[in-house]
């Protein structure tokens, strides 16, 4: 009888011992990022469980192009254990779906290449701010001819100034070629579609013949920073 109990607990065993072997088991082994900005890098960890009932070893882990799969800080698990593998997909030069895999290279009879996959949706980046909303300056006019004119007169000359841009014009400085001219701003910041006049004033005294001047307006206008007004005048001799 004894023999007969021997017999069969070594035959239990050895069924037992025939029947125990690793599981490879995620709750989530696809995820999915959503749309992501073209030039993003995105991560996410990929849980590992052991569900069965011998240690599970991690051989290898290997991502598919364009993502890189970090390798887990637990290479072996033991029944109902756990880890994480970690992912990170780099969106640079990439543009609409991708579907990426990674395989995880395990000791899981029934799934020695076990596999895990994301997803994303990759969009154009948007336009940088500084570019798409950028001021733009207008002048009424780039030349103003006062004609012919009396020595010692002061002349007089209102220029326009426009913002035709979509960003926030500022005007940061004018200057003039000489000490003749006085340049009034009624305001330096201009919102799209906003105006202002550029008032100069020309002393003719103690002066004779063509006159010719300029007056450099300064501006953050990313296309033309620096846009010059040119004065003209024919100035005769006080009689």
């Amino acid at each position: 009888m004894k023999k007969v109990i021997l017999a069969l607990f070594l035959f239990v065993t050895i069924i037992n011992a025939q029947n125990k072997s690793p599981k490879i088991y995620s709750p989530e082994p696809h995820y999915n990022f959503g749309e992501i900005v073209e030039g993003q890098i995105v991560e996410h960890e990929f849980e590992i469980i052991n569900q069965g009932n011998d240690d599970l070893i991690i051989k290898d882990v290997r991502a598919s192009c364009g993502c890189t799969a970090v390798q887990p800080s637990q290479k072996i698990l033991k029944p109902n254990e756990k880890t994480k593998i970690k992912i990170e997909f780099d969106s640079r030069g990439r543009l609409g779906p991708q579907k990426k895999y990674v395989f995880v290279f395990n000791n899981d009879p029934t799934a020695s290449q076990y596999q895990l996959s994301f997803d994303a949706v990759v969009i154009e980046k948007p336009n940088n701010p500084f570019t798409t909303k950028k001021p733009k300056l207008v002048l009424s006019t780039k030349e103003y001819n006062f004609g012919n004119v009396e020595e010692g007169k002061i002349l007089e000359a209102n220029i326009g100034i426009k913002n035709d841009g979509t960003g926030t014009l500022q005007i940061k400085d004018v200057k003039t070629t000489c000490g003749c001219t006085a340049v009034l701003l009624n305001t330096k910041v201009l919102q799209p579609g906003e105006a202002t006049t550029v008032k100069i004033n020309l002393d003719t005294t103690n002066r004779e013949g063509q006159f010719i001047r300029t007056v450099s307006i300064y501006s953050n206008d990313p296309e033309n920073s620096v846009q010059i007004i040119t004065l003209l005048a024919n100035i005769r001799k006080k009689k």
